[in-house]
């Protein structure tokens, strides 16, 4: 039963790491947003679908704690990207890389990816 405590411990560690890097604020901040809108369903896939193949085996404690260091891993530099796929990671897979998804969900017998990263 730790291990199903850590991982959520995982991404909320790697969110507070993050929100200490530096961030624009004002004007610069919605630039930021914008930029993430078009790049982050790109990277997030990128993400899931090198998961995938990834975990295919594992148990699903073991695939859990692959997509959470994966998404980790990708998003570590940007707090804002991280907070956003950590809230829309279904929404944003399933409109960019649904078919992807449904294998993982079945892999982390979970009914959606935020249950798996929070």
């Amino acid at each position: 039963m730790m291990k199903a405590t850590l991982l959520p411990l995982a991404l909320a560690t790697a969110l507070s790491i993050g929100a200490c890097s530096k961030q624009p604020a004002g004007p610069a901040a919605g630039a930021v947003a914008s930029a993430l809108g078009t790049a982050l369903p790109t990277k997030l896939c990128d993400v899931i679908r090198k998961v995938t193949p990834e975990v295919r085996q594992m148990p699903p404690v073991g695939a859990q704690a692959q997509l959470v260091m994966a998404i980790a891993a990708a998003f570590d530099n940007n707090a804002t990207a991280l907070a956003q796929v950590s809230d829309q990671i279904d929404t944003i897979a399933i409109g960019s890389c649904s078919a992807e998804r449904d294998i993982l969900l079945s892999v982390l017998k979970r009914k959606s990816l935020q249950e798996a990263v929070r």
